[in-house]
């Protein structure tokens, strides 16, 4: 995830806004489109500074993400968490029974390119997986 502060994540938050109402046929005013009040928009246009609410919403939202445990679907049919041992296992076979399968397939071809795609994905998940089990690792090793 990106490393952008809450105040920034929200700034760019609102651009995407006002440019979706500059391209919308809209008969809100901006405020109105963006669920702010006059002053807050009044605020915003004259300083660049986001509603302290929509800045603490972000705020909230990394706090969730930081606490929360993710879990991982493995081919069993079972939930572990992400970066368990068998969670990692798993990724390793998927890759390398889809390795097997898109090398069945013709160069160029769109079932290989699909092949490809889905082994990218994977590996992105694996690393993601193993910096996880790493991070789990040195905690329980510093405890």
């Amino acid at each position: 995830m990106s490393q952008l502060t809450s105040k920034n994540r929200a700034n760019k938050l609102i651009e995407e806004r006002v440019n979706k109402w500059n391209e919308s046929d809209s008969e809100l005013s901006l405020h109105e489109w963006l669920g702010w009040s006059e002053d807050e928009y009044k605020i915003w246009f004259e300083t660049s500074e986001p509603p302290s609410r929509v800045t603490k919403l972000f705020e909230f939202l990394d706090l969730l993400s930081e606490t929360r445990v993710r879990e991982a679907d493995v081919s069993d049919g079972t939930k572990v968490n992400w970066g368990h041992g068998k969670h990692i296992r798993d990724l390793r076979h998927r890759i390398e029974e889809l390795g097997k399968w898109r090398d069945r397939c013709s160069r160029g071809s769109e079932s290989r390119a699909n092949y490809t795609r889905l082994i990218q994905k994977l590996k992105s998940e694996l690393k993601s997986a193993e910096a996880t089990a790493e991070k789990n690792k040195k905690k329980r090793s510093s405890k």
